[in-house]
């Protein structure tokens, strides 16, 4: 009985995977970046190609409607000597981020 439910579980976890955009980064060294997080989020999330939901390397949220995208990450890369920081927003309407 727990085995099938487990098989139930595993079967229907890709149905909750959150569809999720990923803008190009800005900063030094941001694809870099972008592409490794994008390879860690990828595989639970169902991740769109950014192209069909940006426009000019910006949310789109017109597409991503169209697209059933739920959440847009952007993120900034700064380095202030040896040191760099990531900034990270997960957007999920329209308007500037909410803290």
């Amino acid at each position: 009985m727990r085995a099938l439910l487990w098989v139930a579980l595993l079967a229907a976890a890709p149905a909750f995977a959150q569809r999720i955009g990923v803008v190009p980064f800005s900063g030094p060294n941001a694809a870099t970046v972008r592409n490794q997080l994008v390879t860690a989020i990828c595989d639970t999330a169902d991740c769109v190609n950014t192209g069909k939901v940006t426009t000019g390397n910006k949310p789109d949220w017109k597409k991503a409607k169209k697209e059933a995208l739920q959440f847009f990450v952007t993120g900034t890369v700064a380095k202030k000597g040896k040191a760099s920081s990531l900034t990270l927003e997960v957007l999920s309407k329209p308007g500037p981020a909410k803290m």
